[in-house]
């Protein structure tokens, strides 16, 4: 299975934001999202849209992103959903409220509605004029079973290079490495994913996930996080990335000391 980008979830927490008057952190799925005060509240159904979404801005509900931003994506206009970091809180991804989408009305939580909304995942490698762009990225050891859903690490490091960081910043944050392994049982079926993002400061995260399918009614219930790490080492991620595939579980936190 793809990873989804926008699900139906519950506000399972609302916390507030040191010096903020004016927004608090909605906590959705275990992640934590910066929305304005008082529009939720706990229980509250919404749709998640997580971060490296294209939003279509042909659609009237999301068009009032365009200000915040806009490339283009399969030949329609798109706003791309950055991961950012507002208050000193980490939001990730928008939420809104479920209202605005007769799409998603009697479904659960954990429903994915990226087709019936047209939302599709931002994937914007640089492409150099080099014939061979390909020879930059970096190479992986991948485990049985895995696939790689997108790779836009190069093989060189953003402090040290300023055309990688220059690519990097331009992907949005949107997911650099990515990838997936489907699980199958005579019991149950499930999915493990792992995706790495870049943060402007230098730290690489990658987030660990699993999902499982719901034989009832067909669906997939939406990511569960197993983990995260953060490293500002390429060699320490690509580490860790290789270690969740062969091992299928969370890696242990290395020594951010140089080697």
């Amino acid at each position: 299975m793809t990873k989804q980008l926008a699900s139906v979830e519950t506000v399972e927490s609302v916390l507030p934001v040191d010096g903020a008057d004016a927004v608090e952190a909605a906590v959705v799925r275990g992640r934590t999202v910066v929305v304005a005060k008082d529009e939720f509240s706990v229980g509250d159904l919404v749709l998640h849209v997580k971060v490296g979404a294209a939003l279509p801005l042909d659609d009237e509900r999301f068009a009032f992103l365009a200000g915040r931003g806009e490339k283009e994506h399969a030949g329609r206009r798109v706003h791309v959903v950055r991961a950012a970091r507002l208050r000193g809180v980490d939001s990730q991804g928008i939420v809104f409220p479920l209202s605005n989408f007769p799409e998603a009305v009697g479904q659960p939580p954990g429903t994915a509605l990226d087709d019936r909304l047209g939302i599709a995942h931002w994937d914007a490698v640089t492409r150099t004029s080099d014939d061979e762009w390909w020879r930059k990225i970096q190479p992986l050891r991948v485990g049985l079973g895995w696939t790689i859903d997108r790779n836009n690490l190069w093989d060189t490091d953003p402090l040290e290079d300023a055309a990688t960081a220059e690519s990097y910043s331009d992907d949005c944050g949107c997911g650099l490495l990515a990838g997936h392994r489907d699980m199958i049982t005579r019991r149950k079926k499930s999915a493990l994913h792992f995706e790495v993002h870049w943060d402007s400061d230098g730290t690489f995260r990658v987030e660990f996930f699993q999902s499982v399918y719901n034989k009832a009614d067909g669906s997939w219930v939406a990511d569960e996080t197993i983990g995260t790490r953060q490293t500002r080492n390429r060699d320490r991620l690509v580490r860790y990335v290789e270690e969740f595939m062969f091992t299928c579980s969370l890696p242990p936190e290395l020594s951010e000391e140089p080697d």
